[in-house]
């Protein structure tokens, strides 16, 4: 079972009674956050991949590039 966040309230106006309920509703979720146990350290960071092809960075390729500059001269003639 997930443990349900209750919203809680100040003062007598705020309408949030501690009851049995509520309290055991509280202890629930602490217990299944201990059965959990702990969580584990980072495992080693894994090594680097591979370079990504031309324009991957963002950059046209030069064979990309000298399209373009093609597409606009002829625009531009």
């Amino acid at each position: 079972m997930a443990y349900e966040k209750q919203e809680w309230k100040n003062g007598e106006e705020g309408g949030t009674p501690i009851t049995a309920e509520r309290l055991n509703h509280i202890e629930e979720g602490i217990a299944v956050k201990a059965e959990q146990g702990p969580a584990g350290k980072d495992g080693a960071k894994g090594a680097k991949g591979d370079p990504g092809a031309d324009g991957a960075d963002g950059f046209p390729s030069e064979e990309q590039w000298n399209d373009l500059v093609a597409r606009v001269e002829a625009l531009e003639g």
